[in-house]
């Protein structure tokens, strides 16, 4: 029925920690989407939330691959399609460490013939719909 935004109420549940039945609802939250169990991180959470809502494909999430000697954990991952679609963050990809291993992680990545893209926290929260489609473009390639 849709009563209930799954985004709210996991940043609710994030600023409700230790308080009584909140675990409990988590597990359960866990249960209506699996692959939310593999996310790391909200913008990991609104991502698949858009993709449910879009009624796209649903992606691997966090899944280890194997490129050459090297092993990745890309965020969202289409395997028939060959693609990878990663969320970033200031938080976590804003330092020059992180720019540059995103840089080498993608051109690793791309020469093993996977095609990568990324999202903005902006995208994800503000764009929904504009991230629907060019996801949608994305797995019609």
């Amino acid at each position: 029925m849709r009563l209930v935004n799954h985004g709210q109420l996991r940043s609710q549940i994030r600023r409700s920690r230790g308080r009584r039945g909140v675990a409990r609802l988590r597990l359960l939250l866990d249960e209506i989407h699996p692959q939310s169990k593999r996310s790391r991180s909200e913008l990991e959470r609104m991502f698949l939330h858009i993709c449910l809502q879009a009624g796209l494909p649903q992606p691997e999430v966090n899944v280890l691959i194997e490129v050459g000697n090297k092993r990745y954990r890309p965020d969202f991952l289409w395997r028939p399609q060959g693609l990878i679609l990663e969320a970033d963050s200031r938080r976590f990809h804003d330092t020059d460490t992180a720019f540059v291993n995103d840089r080498r992680r993608e051109q690793q990545l791309q020469l093993a013939g996977w095609r990568v893209s990324r999202f903005t926290w902006e995208q994800v929260e503000f764009e929904p719909s504009v991230v629907a489609e060019i996801v949608r473009r994305f797995l019609a390639q």
